[in-house]
């Protein structure tokens, strides 16, 4: 979604400013789930199991195609982004569709920070401890001081 929004935005599809940086973490970037390796990293992490995800996409998108670009940012092109803070940990479900998020912002020259961290991010990250966590969220400081400074 916050993709979605951010490129909205920066495409003047409203009369509002587009962000001046995003910061997403391990992101949904796909509802239909159409990438293959989603099986091998699904298996690691039992809070997002593929049809728990099958079933909440669908109720979300309604009569919307699950590929539709405003549903599934990795269909979209997203070289209108600004900055963007990109996190995925390395037994998240969606952590292969973060990587070729990587690599197309890349192709389309997206100002890209991109971090994996190991394990699974989850939804509490300020409960987790460790050294990946403590660079991630100092990464996550410094890009956020750097983007609103230059807004």
């Amino acid at each position: 979604l916050a993709l979605t929004v951010a490129r909205r935005l920066a495409e003047g599809a409203v009369d509002a400013p587009a962000p001046a940086g995003v910061i997403v973490m391990a992101p949904w970037l796909d509802l239909a789930n159409d990438n293959a390796r989603i099986q091998e990293t699904g298996q690691r992490d039992p809070y997002h199991e593929h049809r728990m995800l099958d079933a909440a996409a669908a109720s979300y998108a309604g009569r919307t195609p699950l590929g539709d670009p405003d549903l599934s940012p990795i269909n979209a092109d997203l070289s209108v982004l600004g900055p963007l803070h990109l996190t995925a940990g390395t037994k998240d479900v969606f952590l292969t569709d973060a990587r070729v998020l990587k690599a197309r912002l890349s192709e389309q020259d997206v100002d890209l920070r991109y971090r994996e961290i190991a394990g699974r991010i989850g939804s509490l990250v300020r409960l987790r401890r460790g050294e990946d966590m403590k660079r991630m969220l100092d990464e996550q400081t410094d890009f956020l001081r750097e983007v609103l400074q230059g807004a």
